[in-house]
């Protein structure tokens, strides 16, 4: 779900009003999704909120006939973009 923020510029006694719509950074689901494309196909990724530098903390289970082993790995978003990954 996007959320809108309404921000007010106030400029002596006029006053700008403007809104952003679905600013904000990416949700934990939405991280997973973005995932996707990056682990190899049917994984199941689960995303949580990470305290520090790293914005999620990303467990992948790949199929099990893959031959890849479950990972975690860190996830550091900036707005609607994944910026880094960590190990």
């Amino acid at each position: 779900m996007l959320r809108a923020r309404i921000g007010v510029i106030g400029m002596g006694a006029a006053a700008s009003v403007f809104v952003l719509a679905g600013c904000g950074e990416l949700s934990a689901a939405q991280t997973a999704h973005k995932l996707q494309s990056a682990v190899p196909p049917h994984s199941k990724i689960r995303c949580v909120p990470h305290s520090g530098a790293w914005n999620y903390s990303c467990r992948v289970t790949p199929p099990r006939r893959s031959g890849v082993k479950p990972f975690s790995t860190q996830v550091m978003v900036d707005g609607h973009r994944i910026v880094d990954l960590g190990g």
